[in-house]
């Protein structure tokens, strides 16, 4: 935890494909900021913003947001109309930051094979292409093509509709809501074991209770309970290295589907797969009902 810093690397990376226009920008305004007061409320405006949110242990890139118009409207009064030849940082550290993470999205594409990961392929890929995109962007931004960096921001913008669907689709968490309200309408109290994402509360639209390992032994569902299992997770490296298991952070308990069948006989038990947004794993859990099979 440094004040500021994460701010400083993100508002280069956020800030595409505008970035290479932020410090002569910043710079511009600074030097006139004596002929024009309205500079200098700009630029209060942008630190004012930072310096609030620089001291929070918790820092998260749109707590900024409240800057960014400012920074707009010095880059749209300083968009410089010559070409900047001059070495950038922020330009640099922008190109290699995307780059690495468009090889790194391409070659998780790549090795994500099988319909169960359909979805999350789909995403890796248009994300890949986004960023590629602003990538591009950020160039012609460089050498003032106005037009085609606007084109490309277009373009962008309209990836974020199927990349966001394709999330939606493979998001465990949402999977897991959709069943139990097509499947389950009448389940009112929900009782969560290993799987603890708050999302989770969002998408049931209801309390849950979350258990340890030992209480949740001694629970026996009604018929307005479910339960809520994590058998089993793996992280995105190793689904893309070789899809093994990880047992990190699971119960184990319940990492196999005979333990928990063994335990709720007589009950309908529903296994789904899916992605956690929340810490970048694929996890799979077992619904418990007292409905039989």
């Amino acid at each position: 935890y440094i004040p500021g810093l994460y701010y400083v690397f993100i508002i280069l990376i956020f800030l595409s494909p505008w970035v290479s226009k932020l410090i002569p920008s910043l710079k511009s305004a600074w030097k006139e900021k004596r002929k024009s007061p309205s500079n200098l409320i700009l630029l209060s405006w942008i630190f004012s913003t930072f310096l609030i949110f620089a001291f929070y242990k918790t820092q998260l890139p749109h707590y900024i947001l409240p800057a960014y118009p400012a920074i707009a409207l010095l880059i749209a009064r300083f968009y410089e109309s010559k070409t900047s030849s001059s070495f950038q940082i922020s330009v640099w550290f922008n190109r290699i930051v995307f780059s690495a993470l468009i090889g790194a999205l391409a070659y998780t594409a790549w090795k994500l094979k099988g319909e169960t990961f359909q979805d999350l392929k789909l995403a890796a890929t248009l994300m890949a292409v986004l960023l590629l995109s602003l990538l591009v962007a950020s160039e012609c931004t460089k050498r003032n093509l106005k037009k085609s960096a606007l084109f490309l921001v277009a373009i962008t913008s309209m990836l974020f509709f199927p990349i966001a669907s394709s999330i939606r689709n493979s998001h465990i968490s949402v999977k897991t809501s959709e069943w139990i309200a097509e499947n389950a309408p009448n389940v009112s109290n929900f009782f969560a074991a290993g799987f603890t994402e708050p999302s989770l509360v969002w998408y049931l639209n209801s309390p849950i209770t979350f258990l340890e390992e030992s209480s949740f032994l001694n629970f026996k569902p009604n018929e307005s309970d479910c339960f809520i299992i994590l058998c089993k997770q793996r992280t995105l490296s190793t689904i893309v290295d070789n899809n093994g298991y990880s047992d990190t952070n699971s119960l184990p308990s319940y990492n196999e589907k005979q333990a928990i069948k063994e335990q709720f006989k007589g009950h309908t038990i529903q296994w789904i797969e899916g992605y956690n947004l929340g810490n970048g794993s694929w996890v799979e859990v077992a619904l418990v009902t007292q409905f039989p099979d």
